[in-house]
């Protein structure tokens, strides 16, 4: 038994050993399975989060493109605000040009209204003094031709 024993003792070393070994073992394999479903998850989290991030990007770079769109068209209307204010300027212009002209042919015809009521007055008081000249020749000879009888 003696023989025996220190084999016993040795087997009992060594199974004490490999039961440690295997109790270690089982804590870092169960450990690395802990990190191991805890980086999964996380991993999941990432991909879910990775998911709403582009997604929300996304949405935001075709926010920006109809801003944008948005922009060049209100760039392009001001361009034609611009264009008409422009035109509306030549044309008033135009017109302050044709009132003055128009100003300036009133002027000229109430002128011209002026000398012809003056023209008009003297032909009056000519044709008045014709009038009267012809009536008092009239009248003299009328009376001429009483004296004569």
């Amino acid at each position: 038994m003696s023989e025996n024993t220190p084999d016993l003792n040795i087997l009992r070393s060594q199974l004490a050993y490999q039961n440690e070994y295997a109790n270690c073992q089982g804590d870092v394999t169960g450990e690395f399975i802990g990190r191991f479903l805890e980086s999964e998850s996380k991993l999941r989290m990432a991909e879910k989060s990775n998911r709403a991030i582009t997604e929300s990007l996304s949405s935001y770079q075709k926010r920006n493109d109809e801003l944008k769109r948005e922009v060049e068209e209100m760039r392009s209307e001001l361009e034609a605000a611009k264009s008409n204010v422009k035109a509306f300027e030549d044309q008033n212009n135009d017109l302050r040009k044709q009132v003055d002209d128009l100003r300036e042919k009133k002027q000229e015809i109430t002128n011209q209204r002026q000398q012809y009521q003056e023209t008009a007055g003297k032909f009056s008081e000519e044709i008045f003094n014709l009038k009267q000249l012809l009536e008092d020749q009239k009248k003299g000879m009328k009376r001429g031709k009483r004296s004569q009888a």
